[in-house]
């Protein structure tokens, strides 16, 4: 059988020409389904474009008839803008006018204010005068206090008590110690000699006054008495009498009192309470005209 064969001069030119024409199909085809493709997003874009126009222009119509609707309700706003403009208005002057009287109340309250103010100050100045006179009085009573201990302290320990504080100073001395025994005016010589040092401390403070009061325990008395509350009294008397007529004390600076057996310094219920109980009291404080004339002074000094 022969073959046929080309030259091979033929075959170069053949073959390019056959490769050609399948690249030119294949181009043609991809430029065709491109075109295609682009056609189909175009069209979509085109459709939501005049979607979204179309729900604008809807959007436009609806607004053009809410603002048509509104037109009536803009005139009724404007009627009641102007009632509130005017009742704001009223609100404004009344502001003013109670801002006037605000004024004019402040200022009279400022006015009380600084009267009282003034009265505080002048208050609270004749408050420190008279805590000025109260610490001075203490300050006497201490001082008087402690002028009887020195007097009395050779003598020995239960023979005196001593004591003071704000209202005054205290002197107890035991009543078997001042008088003989179940006696009312026969005194003991060591009662009568604590008598004389104890004038001679009041005599410094004329402006003093002592006030000596009797005290019993709670046994009977004797039956020359009536009961322990007149033979306390009766105590009492001596004592004043000694001091005023012997031992140069003013009778107007002492006084005298008697509470017998009700106001006990201890039990009765034995010996030793029973003995406390039985005393004499001498009760130093300022006279209540020196006292009295000592505020008036501090408060007239404010």
């Amino acid at each position: 059988m022969t073959r046929f064969a080309l030259p091979a001069f033929l075959l170069l030119p053949f073959l390019l020409s056959l490769t050609a024409c399948i690249s030119n199909k294949k181009h043609q085809e991809a430029l065709t389904a491109a075109n295609t493709k682009h056609a189909t997003e175009l069209e979509r874009e085109v459709s939501a474009r005049e979607a979204k126009l179309k729900s604008a222009n809807d959007s436009i119509d609806k607004m053009r008839l809410q603002l048509a609707e509104r037109k009536g309700e803009n005139n009724a706003l404007t009627a009641m803008q102007d009632k509130f403009m005017a009742r704001i208005k009223d609100l404004e002057d009344d502001i003013k006018s109670a801002d006037a009287s605000s004024r004019s109340n402040q200022n009279n309250l400022s006015q009380t204010i600084r009267e009282k103010e003034n009265e505080i100050q002048l208050l609270q100045e004749q408050l420190q005068s008279i805590d000025e006179i109260v610490d001075r009085h203490i300050e006497m009573m201490n001082g008087i206090a402690n002028d009887l201990r020195y007097t009395f302290q050779n003598y020995p320990e239960g023979s005196y008590e001593v004591t003071s504080g704000n209202e005054q100073a205290l002197l107890q001395l035991p009543a078997d110690q001042l008088f003989k025994s179940s006696s009312t005016t026969r005194m003991q010589d060591s009662g009568y000699e604590m008598l004389e040092k104890l004038s001679e401390v009041l005599l410094k403070h004329p402006n003093m006054s002592i006030t000596i009061v009797g005290h019993t325990d709670n046994k009977k008395v004797d039956k020359r008495y009536k009961d322990n509350w007149n033979y306390s009294a009766l105590r009492a008397a001596t004592i004043v009498r000694v001091m005023t007529e012997d031992l140069d004390l003013t009778p107007s600076q002492v006084l005298l009192a008697a509470k017998g057996e009700y106001e006990p310094r201890s039990s009765n219920e034995s010996t030793e309470g029973q003995a406390l109980n039985r005393r004499i009291e001498f009760r130093i404080a300022p006279r209540s005209e020196e006292l009295t004339r000592a505020l008036k002074r501090g408060l007239e000094a404010n």
